[in-house]
Parts: structure tokens; sequence; C-alpha cells
């Protein structure tokens, strides 16, 4: 589907091939893949298995290949609209995050309740730690 829909939105850019790799797989067989590729030129890998695999995947992919990498999440759902995005004014004040937890409670709330407070914790850590280091 997100072959079709880039083609028909994009004619002048060249989609080259998508992987969907089922569940399971290892990192290996993702870098094979991206391998048969490595003479294009202007590639760009987009890669979108969820948060903080994708992200792990893309920095592979990236030190293997050092082309352009960028993991974009739910941005092919919203693309092909299997998910809906947030409406306008939540997404405008940063409160996209409740909605797909909203819709996704199952998946999403280790992800947003747990993860947020870790973030929010190193964040402070850090500040703290180079504020006091500094003799601030």
């Amino acid at each position: 589907k997100i072959e079709n829909l880039f083609n028909h939105n994009y004619p002048n850019q060249k989609f080259f091939s998508s992987l969907s790799p089922k569940f399971g797989f290892n990192l290996n067989e993702i870098l094979d893949y991206v391998d048969t590729f490595h003479e294009e030129k202007n590639l760009v890998y987009w890669i979108a298995l969820g948060s903080p695999l994708q992200d792990y995947i893309a920095s592979k992919v990236f030190e293997r290949t050092q082309k352009n990498t960028i993991a974009i999440g739910a941005a092919v759902d919203f693309f092909t609209g299997t998910l809906r995005e947030a409406p306008k004014i939540l997404r405008n004040h940063g409160w996209e995050w409740l909605y797909r937890l909203y819709l996704e409670p199952k998946r999403l709330w280790k992800r947003y309740v747990i993860g947020n407070f870790i973030f929010v914790g190193i964040v402070i850590y850090q500040f703290v730690h180079y504020h006091f280091s500094r003799g601030e």
C-alpha cells in the first residue's frame, strides 16, 4: 500500500523496495536486505517499526551504509490511512501522544507512562549534573 501511494503522490521519485519483516526477525536480515542497494546514489532508508526498535535499527543501518536513514514511526500508518492522526488542536499543543494512548492503550501504555518518566528523570539528572559539575 505504501509503495502504491508513494508512486502516485511522488511520480518523479523512485521507490526501490519495501520490506516488512516477520515478527521475531533479526537485525542481520535487515542489514543483508539493505546491502542489496549499496550502489544506489541519493538513497534514503525510511524505517517504520515502532520506537525504540526502529531507532536502534536506523542507527545500525546508517553505520553499515553511511546513507540517510530516518526512523518515521507511525507516519506510514498516517500516510496510508490505517491510523488516524490526532485532531489538529491536540497535535498543535503536543498532545498527540495522549490521543494515540487513548486509541492503543495496551500497546502504548508502557512507552508513554513508564518511558516518559524515565526520559524526564534522565533529563533532570543531566541538567543537575551539568550545572553542579560546573560549579554554578
